[in-house]
């Protein structure tokens, strides 16, 4: 069951994104739509001579390479971090409009807040969305970014400038609170706007 070269696909007849290879009986499909078809059909035998599939042929078809498997968690992810970005600095701006509505003027301080936050939001709306996508339960999703965050915090929190030290204070509780916190809302955000 080797790959074939200017060989288009005996289902879909696209020679380079289906990729077709040869079954044993000499018969050439994608593996894509080898996958869509066993599985819709619950068949393991070959579309036009209906040979059936050997062991081997059936293992290989099912087996997605790896490179696949980042391509299609990438295709996936890329709206959902779309999404989880926008509905996240939608929040950011309408707070920042509020604060300035209800106080007046814009608070310097804010803008350390802000920033810390733009900054936090990055590695875990990341682990959310990739988590999301590849189908990585919730709470192991929020761990691995309220950790993230926490260990980023921590490094930021002790060369902080003062604005910085007075919002959050750089001690072991708060920057575990605060990673547990932005950790748990940016990773949800991603498995919220998931469709």
């Amino acid at each position: 069951m080797d790959a074939v070269d200017d060989v288009a696909c005996l289902i879909c007849y696209d020679s380079e994104k289906c990729r077709p290879f040869k079954l044993t009986c000499g018969h050439a499909f994608g593996r894509s739509c080898m996958q869509e078809w066993m599985e819709s059909s619950g068949q393991k035998n070959c579309l036009l001579c209906t040979k059936q599939l050997t062991d081997d042929e059936v293992k290989r078809i099912k087996r997605i390479p790896l490179y696949d498997r980042a391509v299609n968690i990438l295709i996936k992810a890329i709206p959902i971090f779309g999404k989880t970005a926008l509905y996240f600095f939608s929040i950011s701006g309408l707070g920042t409009a509020l604060s300035v509505i209800r106080d007046g003027f814009f608070t310097p301080s804010l803008v350390v807040a802000t920033a810390a936050a733009v900054a936090t939001f990055f590695p875990t709306a990341t682990i959310g969305t990739l988590g999301a996508v590849a189908g990585v339960p919730l709470r192991y999703a929020t761990a691995a970014g309220a950790c993230t965050v926490a260990m980023v915090d921590q490094a930021r929190a002790a060369a902080a400038p003062y604005p910085y030290r007075a919002i959050f204070p750089p001690s072991a509780a708060a920057v575990c609170i605060w990673g547990a916190a932005v950790g748990c809302a940016a990773t949800g955000i991603a498995y919220c706007v998931k469709k």
